[in-house]
């Protein structure tokens, strides 16, 4: 994994800590930087179902295959991005699991990336989160379509993005986690804020 002793979040330049302080009382919308998760692009041949499951062993359970699904084991999420990719979501220090990854595609047709430092990742949630996004994402976003669990590649104001679906924090909130190109993560961070501020802001501190 990439050695991280003097990383700066993608999204440094907004101080976003020190925005906590602004925070509404009863806000509609809260906005996150998820800070320096591992981040791990996965590709496997199709048909290589040997792999596929020695993979999916690895990681705790099996490799999502149904579309725009994700599974979970461990704390580490795997998200299926296309028949043949997957983007592996796992806390910050994980490297024995790049390592366990290595040993069971055991240098056959597969790729494995680190991707860590060139996403930014921002949580949304709350009780207005939804219509946030659906100001700039054409998705179906409602719960009957995208479920808890679900992910989906596409554009949220014109930035290319991954779009997944957390637990609900409660029965009327939502809450998403949003992958963006690094260099498209302020530009989003920013217009994030301008499409919550009508459902009352408040932004917390980065984990």
């Amino acid at each position: 994994m990439t050695d991280r002793s003097f990383a700066q979040s993608p999204l440094a330049a907004l101080h976003i800590d020190g925005r906590v302080a602004d925070a509404s009382a009863n806000p509609g919308v809260r906005l996150q930087e998820r800070r320096f998760p591992d981040l791990l692009n996965l590709r496997i041949a199709v048909a290589d179902h040997a792999i596929r499951q020695a993979v999916g062993q690895a990681l705790g359970g099996v490799l999502p295959h149904q579309a725009n699904t994700t599974s979970e084991a461990g704390g580490v999420v795997v998200c299926w991005l296309g028949p043949d990719e997957w983007l592996i979501i796992a806390p910050h220090g994980s490297d024995s699991l790049a390592y366990q990854l290595d040993a069971a595609i055991g240098g056959q047709h597969a790729a494995l990336t680190d991707i860590s430092d060139a996403r930014a990742v921002i949580r949304l949630s709350g009780r207005h989160a939804r219509e946030v996004l659906e100001k700039g994402c054409d998705l179906d976003l409602h719960a009957k379509i995208f479920a808890i669990g679900d992910c989906a590649q596409s554009g949220l104001a014109q930035a290319a993005v991954l779009l997944r679906r957390l637990a609900d924090p409660a029965p009327d909130e939502t809450t998403w986690e949003i992958y963006v190109e690094r260099s498209f993560g302020t530009y989003l961070w920013m217009w994030l804020e301008d499409a919550a501020l009508e459902y009352e802001l408040a932004v917390e501190i980065s984990d």
